[in-house]
């Protein structure tokens, strides 16, 4: 997309107190706004008129005609009013039923609730209901027709609402997002607008087309905050931005030129379409930060608009593309590589280490971090990718009886627990052990990626597929007192210090956390949690693109974006657990710093492991393992066709 885009300011007087919801354009434009309607006048000044009595609240709004219908609800039922009619009230649309969005056209009212669509009369006589095969997450009026968004997941396809017919008719699907989606009106080229995240396409209905027409992100506000959208023109949108306090703007966003030549171009490569908020502001701010300077997004999609681990062995076209692209010396200069087999990929010499830019940072230095977290994100002892977020993984057991056991290999483990008398080894069942754990964390002790061999033919792997016969059929739930009593050992994911100050079992004075058995003794693993940057070697201004990427290392993007994660910065989680010991008493205070004490402790240690994502790699081991599990094969043949199989994917990516 080589279109930026400029934001003109249109708002003559103060910014609007909460965020703008809903839009209803006539004669006089109206916007919902914090529960209340406002015009919105040619200068773009506005003047309330209405908010709802009895506490009710405005889900939508819409025009027909000359009447202005306010959608309500109490909580309870649904609710419309013409607003615009002096002795008008409130009439129920639908009792114990709660509307999220309704549209009125022509001679009906269109609502969606949880269950699908209700088509009304204007007298609210219902018509007909229509069930939907996913949530109907939008309804607009365009062409004398009513058009609805339905969204399962994140794979949105717009339909024709036929109400004549009584059917809901497929036109098209819409690409994939993360964030946000919403369909608005066209303009004089397209029916429609799609919003997916920071993109905007246009849509032909008669062709079914789906163009990009603008990617927000190449503006110079903050995509993620822009809450409604509405077209000027086939070139500039008014769009309404809240910020973090809720406080609306109005901007027009015009096209404004065309990338200059003097401006230089870094490229980041995404491979799920998945550009977070988060991610998206530190964009936008860098770019209006960096004049002469701009980061621009490649998406490395599937043909259906979202990067897609397809279950197959195959990590779909996406990533194909992307391997084209770097045979053909066309590497992007910054990757998140969060979902890429990068201990592969790094081999080839693909990224910088990023030791080698944290050593030469002014502010940044490896003592930031927490020492056992940046070791385990090491491959070969250089780090190629940031981590900012991320879980921690490990297992506890009743003091008494796992006393010793984190010394032990796996089989000894089970050995232990044979002589135990708990009632079952562990709370993760062995299908789901089997896809979480073992197939990531085995997975690469029994290949040599150097040399291309492996070595799952071998009396070691049958005998932990053996193993596998001593989980659960079913999880047990390690967040009760049902974990520690039953369970030889309870599986427990940490992800935030407010956990410190939870009742979790983990914390219990007969508890102690042991780690995972894995083959050399018990360990402890970490999982990421948002994007993880590399630098490619071949950047074309690598010193530029650490500018950018030393932000997700940073204590003050770490702060305020992973308040729900653990952060490798250390810094930024002292602070964020200082902040929960606030109105504790003392002994409180105490016992959380104890506990924080124990997790710190063991990321700040030699015995962590990160657990990376190849998806192809580990679908092999599980579609085989499964297959062992259900009775269909032996270990040892089981083993053997997993030998061969991952050789073959090896020797494909070597």
């Amino acid at each position: 997309m080589d279109k930026l885009f400029t934001a003109v300011p249109l708002m003559s007087d103060a910014a609007l107190d909460g965020i703008v919801s809903d839009l209803a354009l006539g004669d006089k434009p109206v916007i919902l706004c914090n529960n209340r309607l406002l015009y919105l006048d040619g200068d773009y000044n506005v003047s309330e008129f209405y908010s709802p009595d009895n506490g009710k609240r405005i889900a939508a709004i819409s025009i027909t005609g000359d009447n202005l219908y306010s959608f309500e609800t109490d909580g309870i039922s649904t609710y419309y009013i013409e607003v615009n009619k002096s002795d008008a009230q409130a009439v129920v649309l639908e009792d114990n039923k709660i509307a999220y969005k309704a549209v009125a056209y022509e001679d009906n009212i269109v609502a969606a609730y949880n269950d699908g669509l209700s088509v009304y009369d204007l007298d609210g006589q219902k018509l007909f209901t229509q069930a939907t095969r996913g949530l109907a997450a939008d309804i607009i009026t365009a062409n004398g027709k009513i058009f609805v968004l339905i969204q399962t997941g994140a794979s949105p396809v717009l339909y024709h609402l036929d109400i004549e017919r009584k059917s809901l008719m497929e036109i098209t699907a819409l690409p994939s997002f993360t964030i946000t989606s919403a369909i608005y009106c066209g303009n004089d080229t397209y029916d429609l607008l799609f919003q997916s995240d920071a993109d905007i396409y246009g849509v032909k209905i008669n062709s079914r087309e789906c163009v990009l027409i603008a990617d927000m992100m190449q503006s110079d506000i903050d995509p993620v905050s822009i809450t409604l959208i509405a077209s000027v023109n086939s070139g500039s949108f008014v769009c309404f931005v809240a910020d973090s306090s809720n406080i609306s703007r109005i901007y027009e966003l015009t096209d404004s030129s065309i990338v200059q030549n003097d401006e230089q171009v870094l490229t980041l490569a995404l491979f799920n379409n998945d550009l977070s908020g988060d991610l998206m502001v530190s964009v936008s701010e860098w770019n209006r930060a960096n004049p002469g300077y701009r980061i621009e997004i490649v998406k490395y999609s599937s043909d259906t608009g979202l990067y897609q681990y397809t279950g197959s062995n195959s990590f779909g076209n996406g990533y194909d593309k992307f391997i084209l692209d770097i045979t053909a010396g066309k590497i992007p200069d910054i990757i998140d590589v969060s979902i890429l087999p990068v201990e592969n990929l790094s081999r080839k010499g693909l990224f910088e280490d990023l030791y080698d830019y944290i050593d030469r940072d002014s502010e940044l230095s490896r003592n930031d971090f927490y020492s056992g977290v940046l070791k385990a994100a090491e491959i070969d002892g250089h780090l190629y990718h940031t981590l900012s977020g991320f879980m921690l993984v490990t297992a506890y057991g009743k003091a008494n009886i796992v006393d010793g056991i984190s010394e032990m290999g796996f089989a000894e483990v089970v050995g232990a627990f044979e002589k135990s008398g708990m009632r079952s080894f562990y709370s993760v069942s062995a299908r789901n052990f089997l896809m979480s754990l073992f197939s990531p964390v085995f997975a690469n002790e029994f290949i040599d990626w150097d040399t291309g061999v492996c070595n799952f033919d071998t009396a070691m792997f049958a005998q932990y597929l053996t193993i596998l016969q001593k989980f659960p059929a079913n999880d047990i739930d390690g967040n009760s007192n049902a974990g520690l009593s039953e369970c030889f050992l309870t599986q427990s994911y940490i992800d935030n210090v407010q956990l410190f100050s939870s009742e979790n079992p983990i914390w219990q004075s007969d508890a102690a956390i042991t780690g995972i058995p894995t083959m050399g003794g018990a360990r402890n693993f970490i999982i990421g949690s948002g994007p993880q940057l590399a630098i490619s070697s071949a950047c074309s201004d690598k010193d530029k693109a650490w500018d950018f990427v030393r932000t997700l290392f940073a204590e003050e993007y770490q702060r305020n974006r992973y308040t729900v994660r653990l952060m490798s910065n250390k810094n930024a989680e002292q602070t964020i657990f200082t902040k929960t010991l606030n109105f504790r008493t003392d002994d409180e205070k105490k016992l959380y710093q104890n506990r924080y004490d124990k997790i710190t402790d063991i990321l700040d240690s030699d015995d962590l492991k990160f657990i990376r994502t190849d998806h192809s790699l580990y679908d092999i081991i599980v579609e085989e393992a499964l297959a062992y599990l259900a009775g269909s094969k032996t270990a040892e043949d089981t083993a053997a066709v997993i030998q061969s199989r991952v050789s073959m994917y090896v020797a494909e990516r070597r």
